[in-house]
């Protein structure tokens, strides 16, 4: 019950703006990339403190990883492409020379092998994360409504792969990786994922006017992709946790998680729409 409360208010919060409030959703975005980003260096300084016995919590080195990648969603607001690469090569760039700095002031005291991995981590979560989710700001740039499909298809396959693998799931994927995903709750987060925007969207589109006026094959199409692509999302999301020790990235979303376990089928999907509209539509 409280999954379901939980799912019912978060879509409310991001369906909505993404229709009529296109600044809203964009602040949004940024929000939950930031916690995204506090999330994922929290998960994995767990690992590098348990490998690294002595590994210090920096502080900086934590402000910094954030602040880094919330350029990204910042320089999104310009609307430009150019800018918005530019700044991911400039966070990426600052990152790779923040630990560098480090590593080569503990290369005085001892070997700064956690330094190089904390880098290494940081960088992936930058494009994990804020390079990833930031294609969202495009989209809705784009209009037509494609953040709704978008959306709609993610969060379908993820309710629907979870109430029927939790029914009839009895052949698991990867019970070492995630011990709860099964290939029927799989199939039918897929088939519904696929079917679901269209079958509410298009009869909706004589009343809500900001719905997708796209054709029943490009609903079809983008959805289908961006049910398999959160799938595998939550998988590679799942295989960070699992690596990490734990069972959730966090507690902000009660009875799914963390921010990351909540838009974890966006990290792959998003990237996917937003090529699709620049060259299919």
């Amino acid at each position: 019950a409280v999954r379901l409360v939980t799912a019912a208010i978060a879509g409310t919060l991001f369906f909505a703006p993404s229709l009529y409030c296109p600044l809203m959703f964009k602040l949004l975005i940024t929000a939950l990339i930031g916690l995204g980003l506090h999330e994922f260096d929290q998960m994995t300084l767990a690992v590098l403190q348990d490998v690294f016995k002595d590994y210090p919590h920096h502080t900086i080195a934590h402000v910094f990883f954030v602040l880094s990648g919330l350029s990204i969603p910042i320089s999104c607001f310009s609307g430009s492409y150019t800018i918005f690469y530019a700044f991911t090569l400039g966070a990426l760039c600052s990152c790779f020379v923040f630990h560098l700095g480090v590593a080569f002031k503990a290369y005085r005291q001892r070997i700064p092998q956690g330094s190089l991995f904390h880098m290494s981590l940081n960088l992936l979560g930058i494009m994990w994360i804020s390079l990833s989710i930031s294609h969202g700001f495009f989209i809705v740039d784009r209009g037509q409504g494609l953040v709704a499909i978008l959306l709609a298809a993610c969060w379908s396959a993820d309710g629907a792969a979870y109430f029927v693998g939790s029914t009839l799931g009895k052949h698991k994927i990867f019970p070492a990786l995630s011990p709860n995903k099964s290939w029927e709750g799989t199939l039918g987060g897929i088939f519904f994922g696929t079917l679901v925007p269209a079958a509410i969207m298009i009869p909706l589109r004589r009343v809500m006017t900001a719905l997708p006026g796209l054709s029943l094959t490009h609903y079809l199409t983008i959805s289908f992709f961006v049910a398999v692509l959160s799938q595998f999302g939550d998988l590679v999301e799942s295989f960070i946790k699992r690596a990490s020790g734990v069972k959730d990235s966090g507690w902000i979303f009660p009875g799914h998680g963390g921010v990351l376990d909540r838009i974890d089928g966006l990290f792959f999907s998003g990237p996917f729409v937003c090529l699709y509209m620049r060259f299919l539509l």
